[in-house]
């Protein structure tokens, strides 16, 4: 998924791939919470909403 345009599918399908149950956009400088949640996958993006990174948690 790195380096593909945060579209609705490709973050549906970073969703999926991850097994996870809920997904969030992440962008540059965005307020976010810290807390961890089992089966949230958080896709990160650039200022272009090209993904840079997918993680867990």
């Amino acid at each position: 998924m790195v380096g593909k345009t945060a579209d609705a599918a490709t973050v549906e399908r970073a969703r999926t791939q991850a097994g996870g149950h809920t997904v969030r956009v992440l962008k540059p400088g965005q307020a976010i919470t810290k807390e961890y949640m089992d089966g949230r996958v958080n896709v990160h993006v650039d200022e272009n909403n090209v993904i840079v990174d997918v993680g867990c948690g």
